[in-house]
């Protein structure tokens, strides 16, 4: 009959989430805590951003170029985007500008 033990093997138990936090802010971790404050409220921006743009491509409608590249088309005959994700670039520009990928591109990937 097969056992299995529900007692730990060890007393330190790691939690990932607490991994990928601290991962995030190495390069802060050793600056002032403002820097680091500000380091984390960057982080931050970055994350609602992007769940901002996840929730508005439902809208679009990626079709296939070819290995990379994209077109997204929208609502209306005149929503129409040109994406290239090996380039990292939308004919929108944000992604470009920002270095965030814009809501076409989510909708690409």
């Amino acid at each position: 009959m097969a056992y299995f033990s529900s007692d730990a093997k060890s007393d330190m138990l790691l939690n990932n989430m607490c991994e990928v936090y601290n991962n995030m802010i190495l390069d802060a971790r050793d600056k002032p805590i403002l820097t680091l404050l500000e380091k984390l409220r960057y982080l931050l921006m970055i994350k609602d951003i992007l769940l901002k743009n996840q929730k508005a491509t439902g809208e679009y409608i990626p079709r296939k170029s070819n290995q990379w590249n994209y077109e997204i088309i929208g609502a209306s005959i005149m929503d129409n985007w040109a994406m290239d994700l090996e380039k990292r670039t939308c004919s929108c520009r944000k992604w470009s500008l920002n270095g965030i990928p814009c809501k076409h591109a989510i909708a690409a990937i």
